[in-house]
């Protein structure tokens, strides 16, 4: 697995893009991409929104950079000047580029500008961080929508649900984002992945806890539940056994157990004929408990 820390000022502008066409799901907006959206012109924002219909939202030119950047063209002006001199391979018309280089040099670029030692050190801190850890622990450490489900597992919250094995990750960009309205805001392609991490918070500041947070928080609000974690900390028992154990009927452990499958708390460690095993996933629980106090402490 390839890990590539940096700042792709392209990629963060494309973000930006993305955000503004899928504006229901990213608001609120931080205020960069407000400021940058207040820039735009009518002409301007028609074509990020039509773009957006062919291009699959964005992804699909996200797609393009990440292989530029597989392929060494890392260098901002001879990326600028590859797309003007072939605008097709970006399934651009030339007019088109010429719109986006314009949104750039002349809106982008100077609020980009304005965080140039934030991202600077984000770069610096992220790179020392990951010295000490893999990518995912410091990614899983920011997010719910994705988690450790063992030690070879990546499991996302997205719809529909991707698990991906360590080995199978081929790239992982990681770059601080001026743009990025969530505190890890993500994109792949295969086994290609993308991850903004945002430089700063949106501009309201009671931002909706998430539905897996509140999962989250149902998984820990219950007497016997949490006796039931206790339980499972030991070691792998099956729904009869903690029923037998805590004197409940086995339906209500099984709906119990539902609830810790929903929140990756429990993983089916194996199977008979008759019987169904559970067993704890220590990290989904640390997890949750890192993201609570994020959220609580207003960095989530």
């Amino acid at each position: 697995m390839e890990t590539i820390i940096g700042y792709y000022p392209i990629l963060d502008m494309v973000l930006a893009f993305r955000e503004l066409y899928s504006q229901d799901r990213f608001k609120p907006f931080n205020q960069p991409l407000e400021t940058l959206e207040s820039k735009l012109s009518a002409d301007q924002l028609a074509f990020v929104m039509q773009y957006g219909d062919q291009s699959r939202g964005w992804l699909h030119f996200i797609e393009k950079i990440i292989m530029d950047i597989k392929l060494g063209l890392t260098n901002h002006e001879s990326w600028w000047l590859n797309l003007l001199s072939h605008p097709e391979a970006y399934e651009l018309s030339a007019v088109e580029a010429e719109m986006l280089f314009d949104i750039w040099q002349n809106k982008a670029s100077t609020i980009i500008t304005n965080y140039q030692g934030q991202i600077m050190w984000e770069t610096i801190r992220i790179s020392e961080a990951l010295k000490h850890s893999d990518p995912f622990l410091f990614l899983t450490s920011c997010t719910d929508r994705f988690f450790y489900k063992d030690d070879e597992t990546i499991h996302f919250n997205i719809k529909p649900d991707l698990e991906m094995k360590i080995q199978n990750f081929e790239t992982i960009v990681l770059l601080p984002s001026v743009f990025g309205c969530r505190q890890i805001t993500f994109w792949y392609h295969n086994s290609d992945f993308v991850f903004y991490y945002a430089l700063t918070k949106p501009s309201r500041n009671l931002v909706e806890p998430s539905d897996m947070l509140l999962l989250t928080t149902q998984a820990f609000n219950d007497k016997t539940r949490l006796k039931l974690l206790r339980l499972l900390n030991q070691k792998s028992y099956s729904v009869n056994e903690m029923a037998t154990i805590l004197d409940v009927n086995a339906s209500t452990i099984s709906r119990h157990m539902k609830l810790f499958k929903d929140a990756g708390f429990v993983e089916i460690q194996n199977k008979d004929k008759n019987e169904v095993f559970y067993t704890l996933n220590q990290k989904a629980i640390e997890l949750g408990y890192a993201v609570l106090l994020k959220y609580i402490q207003g960095e989530q």
